[in-house]
């Protein structure tokens, strides 16, 4: 009866068929319609769960927003680690909640800000960061037991470097893993890197599981190479 009720093109609309994620190049169909019949072989607790719980389908807080305000994430990033410095504790203070930082092009190709190729891009498009104590400028008196960070880092080669140099910057300035609010790195893949990134990560987050960093969020991945990831343990 509901299908009676529908114009030839609704249906055509409803039936074409779509790219599909994990790195799938077939076109799949969408179902027309879905009910509890198409889910019945599911299991609740083990594919759904709740919020706030493994797998995670429903939310990573058990009340989310309710209970949590959405983070004030302001984009920033420019000149010296002093100017940038600056930003932060100036978006702090007009209700900033937290921080996403961008680092200029020669931080993010690996190359320091005196090398030949840095010339005339240091600071232009983000922060330039050479060393730990650039990153302990850039955050000096920046609560990161308050405030969340949020690194915008691009290749799994740059993650490794600017992670670790956050982390030291951290401990050296009196804090430890467990206390930071929040710190996760983005990178905006530019293609599947395979199985060498998926090692990298694996690596990464088996250092911070380690030292008891839950908090740590290494990369934000595209569904094909966590897909990789999956099948790779940590050394």
């Amino acid at each position: 009866m509901w299908l009676d009720g529908l114009d030839q093109k609704d249906k055509e609309k409803f039936e074409q068929p779509l790219y599909t994620m994990l790195g799938v190049k077939d076109r799949i169909k969408r179902p027309l319609l879905v009910t509890p019949l198409n889910v019945k072989e599911i299991d609740y607790l083990k594919d759904i769960g709740f919020s706030g719980l493994p797998p995670f389908t429903r939310g990573l807080h058990p009340n989310m927003y309710r209970g949590k305000r959405v983070t004030i994430r302001p984009i920033v990033g420019f000149g010296t680690p002093e100017d940038t410095n600056q930003r932060i504790h100036f978006l702090l203070r007009h209700g900033a909640t937290g921080i996403n930082i961008v680092f200029d092009l020669p931080t993010i190709q690996g190359y320091d800000s005196d090398h030949a190729y840095a010339k005339g891009q240091v600071g232009l498009c983000g922060v330039a960061i050479d060393t730990v104590e650039d990153m302990k400028l850039l955050f000096k008196e920046v609560p990161l037991d308050e405030v969340s960070i949020s690194l915008t880092t691009h290749y799994p080669s740059n993650t490794m470097i600017l992670m670790s140099m956050y982390l030291v910057a951290a401990e050296e300035s009196g804090y430890d893993w467990r206390s930071l609010k929040r710190y996760g790195s983005e990178r905006h893949s530019h293609g599947s890197c395979g199985k060498n990134l998926a090692r990298i990560l694996t690596s990464l987050s088996h250092i911070q599981t380690t030292r008891g960093q839950h908090r740590i969020s290494a990369e934000r991945l595209p569904p094909v190479e966590l897909r990789d990831l999956q099948r790779i343990q940590p050394p």
